[in-house]
């Protein structure tokens, strides 16, 4: 634990442990390769910015800790960017497979609770429903 730099019965902040601790070492953290042969890389400082912008947004969206976020991507580098800055944000990350269809998107955002749902682009097609849970911020 210690290692971590976690202590007993503190606080975890999986976005320091996983990456904020090691953005100043310019050293990479995801190498992610594509289907169709494309390729991005990202340092352990630029996830971690990536992460705390998306953070800081859930946080004017209204999104407090203990809030759900559902992520509806597929396996691409921006929804570690989503986990991340959802944890940051104090959240708890709700995965949604990308195969689902608009109803059972929609049985899983009721039942989680979540407050939001973040789909990439090409996924936002498919992403039809409003959210029971969501709320106006007042931030």
């Amino acid at each position: 634990m210690r290692a971590l730099g976690w202590t007993p019965g503190g606080d975890v902040s999986l976005g320091e442990t996983l990456v904020d601790r090691h953005a100043t070492s310019g050293r990479p953290a995801l190498s992610w390769f594509g289907v169709d042969g494309s390729h991005r890389a990202y340092t352990f400082g630029e996830l971690s910015r990536l992460s705390n912008r998306f953070a800081n947004l859930l946080q004017a969206l209204g999104v407090d800790r203990g809030d759900r976020v559902a992520g509806y991507l597929p396996r691409v580098p921006e929804t570690l960017v989503v986990m991340l800055g959802a944890w940051k944000a104090g959240a708890i990350y709700v995965p949604i497979f990308t195969g689902f269809g608009p109803d059972a998107i929609a049985y899983r955002m009721a039942h989680s609770r979540a407050r939001c749902c973040a789909p990439t682009g090409s996924m936002r097609a498919a992403f039809r429903i409003r959210c029971p849970a969501a709320r106006t911020s007042s931030r």
